[in-house]
């Protein structure tokens, strides 16, 4: 009898070069519903009843059609933070941070992909930020130096959480 080995395959690893909370991905999903229902129908409307050329109009249309595309895009290659093993001590997309500054201010911030920071939201900061792009990768407990365009400081990371196992529905960000 001939037989050929089956091979098993690992399970695809997730990506996590874009990552997005569920609140993003809810926030995602209504700009792209805006943009496809209303504010491109609603310019393209105002085109076709002008008498000619209104350059103005023009580039609000073909602009909320470029972000139409690229929403689209980020969603279809994004990875959903929940899905994304968790390690508690790590500073990762998703994950609620508690950071004590030099003078002794404590502040909260909700680390999230620059797409869903765009989309606003209270406490959220991009990863891309000075700030965010610091304390990503970093642990609880390190001080990290954050090379900020109005001159470099320090703070320490004090806690860091999965954002979906406290904050499921609050849709305002961290407290």
């Amino acid at each position: 009898m001939n037989s050929t080995p089956s091979t098993l395959t690992a399970p695809k690893p997730i990506s996590t070069d874009f990552v997005l909370t569920r609140e993003g991905r809810r926030r995602l999903i209504a700009r792209i519903r805006t943009l496809r229902d209303d504010v491109i129908p609603g310019l393209a409307a105002l085109r076709d009843d002008s008498d000619g050329i209104n350059l103005e109009n023009e580039l609000q249309c073909r602009q909320a059609t470029q972000e139409l595309a690229e929403l689209r895009k980020a969603l279809k290659r994004s990875a959903r933070a929940e899905q994304i093993p968790d390690d508690p001590q790590l500073v990762e997309v998703g994950e609620v941070v508690t950071v004590e500054f030099y003078d002794g201010n404590v502040d909260i911030y909700w680390i999230v992909n620059p797409v869903e920071a765009r989309l606003g939201g209270s406490r959220r900061i991009s990863t891309q930020s000075p700030l965010g792009a610091a304390l990503l990768g970093s642990r609880v407990g390190e001080v990290v130096e954050v090379a900020a365009p109005g001159g470099s400081y320090e703070c320490t990371i004090k806690t860091s959480r999965r954002v979906e196992q406290r904050m499921a529905g609050n849709t305002r960000g961290p407290a």
